[in-house]
């Protein structure tokens, strides 16, 4: 396997205030790609998604090919973060070396793991995955090399996952399943000490820990201003996790109001009324009526008659 060892440019961006940590990976894998950006190599965590952009689009070199290998230093990587990041409030943590590679086999274990865990990490990134069980299926070796999909679906897993692997054999696909178990861990609200029926919650009550969720995703944990002076509307445990359910709440919505329903990205939004179907407080997920359609929808309230569509 041939290897590089390469030095790089710097860039400019313009500024802009940020605050975060971007860390770097010691070991990437790519595939199909022609070129290395530094999206390619690092994580970022609490950084706006302007300077996710403005930075990871940033291109290192060429990508290397199909069994071969490039290196590029510490010290290239961090000349450009510096310069990129002076003033924005951003860490970075760089390893002595990052090696990218382009493997001769693509669907790997490691790549599906990392793969599946990308994804769900989209729909919950405050959320850490642990894969404890993996079975990959029977891949002939003409296929390992083609290019490969795992078709996303919209909810997290619980417990065990089944998932649809596709692999691109020219005109056609073919798929394959993969199947295993996955723990989902979360940093979570906890109280300290016992509270009973109607007490309310101080400052002091409570801290936060990173515990397992993997079973408990339909419900909302509260941010620190929804908790503090609440009152909690049943005995709660030292040790136990904080939700929102666990709070006395004025209702958000009541059956039979006509909702504003909500949905939007970066580029576009609409809004829709709708009638509710059932009573509803802030971060519950209910069940409403499209008025132009007449079909169910779900939708999670987040604030009085106001729901995001789900």
């Amino acid at each position: 396997m041939k290897t590089f060892l390469i030095t790089l440019l710097i860039f400019s961006i313009t500024p802009v205030i940020y605050a975060g940590q971007i860390n770097v990976k010691s070991s990437v894998s790519i595939v199909n790609k022609k070129y290395i950006s530094l999206k390619d190599i690092v994580e970022f965590k609490n950084v706006s998604a302007r300077l996710v952009k403005d930075i990871g689009d940033i291109k290192l070199s060429d990508a290397p090919a199909k069994g071969e290998r490039k290196i590029f230093t510490n010290r290239a990587i961090s000349k450009i973060l510096r310069k990129k990041l002076k003033g924005k409030g951003v860490k970075f943590k760089i390893p002595k070396y990052i090696t990218v590679e382009s493997p001769v086999y693509t669907i790997t274990r490691n790549s599906v793991k990392a793969k599946l865990i990308g994804f769900w990490k989209t729909l919950c990134d405050e959320c850490e995955f642990n894969i404890t069980q993996i079975n990959m299926p029977t891949i002939p070796a003409q296929y390992k090399s083609n290019n490969w999909s795992l078709p996303e679906g919209g909810q997290l897993p619980k417990g065990s996952f089944n998932q649809h692997l596709r692999v691109e054999n020219g005109s056609q696909n073919v798929n394959f399943w993969i199947t295993g178990q996955v723990k989902v861990l979360k940093i979570v609200p906890v109280l300290k000490r016992t509270l009973f029926v109607g007490q309310k919650i101080q400052p002091g009550d409570f801290e936060y820990k990173k515990r397992e969720v993997t079973f408990l995703q339909n419900r909302v944990n509260p941010d620190k201003n929804q908790i503090v002076g609440k009152r909690v509307r049943r005995g709660l445990r030292s040790g136990e996790i904080i939700w929102l359910d666990s709070l006395e709440r004025s209702k958000a919505l009541r059956r039979g109001d006509v909702v504003t329903v909500v949905s939007s990205n970066s580029s576009w939004s609409i809004a829709i009324k709708a009638v509710a179907q059932q009573d509803g407080f802030v971060g519950d997920l209910v069940r409403l009526l499209n008025q132009v359609s007449n079909k169910i929808i779900m939708g999670k309230v987040i604030s009085e008659n106001l729901v995001e569509l789900q």
